[in-house]
């Protein structure tokens, strides 16, 4: 109700004040539900209620919007180039949108979400009428709070899977060559997974490839067998005795390093009874 996305429209900015013109916008978790209007804000736009005045852009306050004012929208934008890294295709609004997908994880109680959803339709309605695009059913629009849509409908914009731009920098199709097991990882494993998070697009390469894929997470979720058609072979919780999400996340890495290790030994294991098998 009350966070914002206003940091990212000052890191933007700060990046075209020192020349920068070529941008990816890595656009994941956040913890906001104000469908962008706060990075809006933070490069010019003005959003005024029905007497004139300037509206704090936050998600509690988007149904108050009457005008979306972009005489002041920073001009230096039209001019750059902005890719827009996602793994996220849910659309701005309705029962897989911004609010009733992500909302919870934020926090959002039950009687929050419907205002929530209620301010952020009014939002879409008011660039929808701004703009002349039809963006709430737009896969992506309802990444990281909505802000998806916010870059869809005022930045010229280039849409990648973020795992596919991670892939791409980091030559991870050359190193699947010679590889035997590749493992991968998420805090949370779950049926949002199929989304287009990482873990799935680390998997789909690897299927390509013919490399098994296994996931560590800190815990395992509801529908997480739709991921084996995908490329997971096993998904593992590095959790490893009754304990707190404190407690857990207080002692993550080693409860990692365990997890790893007794995944490694147990491939060295199958490792050895096949050369001994094939000798």
């Amino acid at each position: 109700m009350l966070t914002t996305s206003y940091g990212m429209g000052e890191l933007i900015k700060a990046a075209l004040d020192a020349g920068c013109r070529d941008f990816i916008l890595a656009v994941g978790g956040s913890a906001t539900n104000d469908g962008g209007t706060g990075m809006l804000q933070a490069l010019g736009m003005r959003f005024v209620d029905i007497h004139g005045d300037d509206i704090m852009a936050v998600g509690g306050n988007l149904g108050l919007i009457a005008q979306i004012d972009d005489r002041h929208w920073d001009s230096r934008i039209r001019h750059a180039r902005f890719m827009l890294a996602s793994d996220v295709q849910n659309p701005w609004l309705g029962d897989n949108g911004a609010t009733y997908v992500f909302g919870p994880q934020k926090g959002a109680t039950d009687e929050q979400l419907i205002t929530l959803e209620q301010n952020m339709t009014h939002w879409v309605d008011c660039v929808e009428q701004k703009t002349g695009l039809l963006l709430r059913d737009r896969p992506g629009a309802g990444a990281a709070g909505g802000i998806g849509g916010a870059f869809l409908a005022f930045f010229p914009i280039e849409i990648q899977r973020g795992i596919d731009v991670v892939i791409g920098h980091t030559r991870f199709r050359e190193f699947l060559v010679e590889a035997d097991l590749v493992i991968t990882g998420e805090g949370r494993i779950d049926h949002q997974t199929l989304s287009g998070k990482t873990p799935l697009g680390i998997a789909q390469e690897a299927k390509r490839a013919g490399v098994p894929a296994v996931a560590l997470a800190g815990s395992l979720g509801k529908g997480i067998e739709a991921l084996y058609p995908h490329g997971l072979s096993a998904m593992l919780s590095m959790v490893n005795r009754p304990m707190s999400l404190q407690e857990a996340m207080l002692n993550a890495e080693s409860l990692l390093e365990q997890a790893a290790e007794q995944l490694i030994r147990t491939m060295i294991i199958f490792h050895k009874e096949r050369v001994s098998d094939e000798d």
